[in-house]
């Protein structure tokens, strides 16, 4: 393990490892960004492999390991990816519901208590008025709901967007209800010491 808090292998292994379930807590700027470098870059060379080689001329045994391997490694870096996410909201003194998954359940919620009830109270009248055949025209309610759809959608994107800027925003000073301030954690100052030690007695 590395012992250097700079070092980016060390955040990785926070991230991946010691923190892998962990949705509490702070995270700084250098660890989630360390993270999204990573993603990036796996990401970033699948998609090379993939429209160079494997999409037109790679047999079949290696594409299926080749995709299979993919799959498996974005799906167990997932959860540390969403729980880093989370954590560097705290950071920044804001709920892990900003993030993209949170703002979704919200947003369904929402829509479903919204929604649900107006679809049964539309198919009740529809039902005991028309004998489930309407007679009158239906292409008001289509723009309604037309209507309704683009605006979740809007909302939806600039909420997502909102979310996002705070990532670059700085650590919370001090500690807030999430805890302490990685930047001003005693245990990294030490892990840092102790590295500056080793480095020296090379």
């Amino acid at each position: 393990m590395p012992k250097q808090e700079n070092d980016v292998v060390y955040y990785l292994h926070k991230a991946f490892y010691i923190d892998y379930w962990n949705f509490t807590g702070r995270s700084r700027g250098r660890e989630f960004w360390s993270v999204i470098l990573l993603q990036v870059l796996i990401l970033g060379v699948s998609l090379l492999l993939h429209y160079s080689y494997f999409s037109f001329k790679g047999e079949f045994y290696i594409s299926f390991i080749f995709y299979l391997l993919v799959f498996i490694y974005f799906i167990l870096t997932g959860v540390p990816t969403v729980t880093v996410h989370v954590r560097r909201l705290h950071d920044v003194g804001k709920s892990g519901w900003w993030h993209p998954i949170g703002i979704s359940f919200i947003l369904n919620i929402a829509m479903g208590i919204i929604g649900i009830p107006i679809a049964l109270i539309y198919g009740l009248i529809v039902l005991l008025f028309f004998n489930g055949n309407p007679s009158f025209d239906t292409t008001v309610i289509d723009t309604l709901t037309e209507i309704c759809t683009y605006a979740v959608a809007i909302t939806w994107s600039f909420i997502i967007l909102r979310g996002i800027s705070f990532l670059f925003l700085n650590s919370e000073t001090g500690a807030n209800k999430w805890g302490e301030n990685p930047k001003e954690n005693p245990d990294l100052k030490e892990i840092e010491s102790i590295g500056g030690d080793s480095i020296c007695r090379r």
